[in-house]
C-alpha cells in the first residue's frame, strides 16, 4: 500500500462490509454454481466448505485485516467505511455521507433517478442459506463479528447478534 500512497497520497478510499456470513454464501453461490451454469444442489457441502476455508476466501472476508492494511498507510481519515445494509435500506443517505467524504456536492442533481431500485439480482440463484452451513460459517466468523462489533458498531453488531442466535438455536454456543 506504500506505493499506492507514494503515487496518490490524498487518495479517499470507500470500504463497504457485508455480513461476512451472507457474503461467503453469496461468493459460494457464485464461484460454484452461477459461473459454472449449475444449480447449487448439485454442490456438495464438502466443496461448500471448502470454498469457505480457501485463503483467497477467507482473505476476502477479514474485513479488519485488510482495513488495518489500508489505515497504516492512508491513517482512518482518508478512509470511509460503510454498509451493504445501509444500501438496502437507505441507499440516499449512504451516497449523501460518500459525497460529503469525498467533498463533492450532494446536491439533488447528483441523486441518480431510481437510486432505491435493485439490480443486478437473480432469483435463480437466491436461494436461503442451509442451517448447517451458516452455522459453520457463524462459528468461522464469530471473533471477526465480536471485533466488527466493538469497531464500528451498528450494523456489525445486528450481525453478531444474528451469528449468536444461530449458534445459540444449534447448541454450538453453549459451553
Amino acid at each position: 500500500m506504500q506505493e499506492v500512497r507514494e503515487v496518490n497520497p490524498d487518495l479517499r478510499i470507500i470500504y463497504l462490509l457485508r455480513d461476512p456470513v451472507e457474503r461467503s454464501w453469496s461468493s459460494a453461490i457464485s464461484g460454484l454454481a452461477r459461473r459454472r451454469g449449475r444449480s447449487l444442489e448439485k454442490v456438495s457441502d464438502k466443496r461448500l466448505l471448502r470454498h469457505f476455508e480457501r485463503q483467497a476466501h477467507v482473505l476476502r472476508t477479514d474485513y479488519l485485516r485488510t482495513f488495518e492494511i489500508w489505515e497504516e498507510a492512508f491513517g482512518s481519515e482518508q478512509i470511509f467505511i460503510g454498509f451493504l445494509d445501509e444500501i438496502q435500506q437507505d441507499p440516499r443517505d449512504l451516497l449523501v455521507r460518500i459525497y460529503r467524504f469525498l467533498g463533492v456536492s450532494a446536491s439533488e442533481e447528483h441523486i441518480p433517478a431510481g437510486l432505491g431500485r435493485k439490480v443486478n439480482s437473480s432469483r435463480e440463484y437466491s436461494t436461503a442459506i442451509p442451517e448447517s452451513v451458516r452455522i459453520h460459517l457463524a462459528e468461522l466468523y464469530l471473533p471477526q463479528l465480536q471485533e466488527l462489533s466493538a469497531r464500528f458498531g451498528e450494523p456489525a453488531t445486528d450481525w453478531l447478534r444474528r451469528a449468536e442466535g444461530t449458534l445459540a438455536r444449534s447448541g454450538a454456543g453453549r459451553a
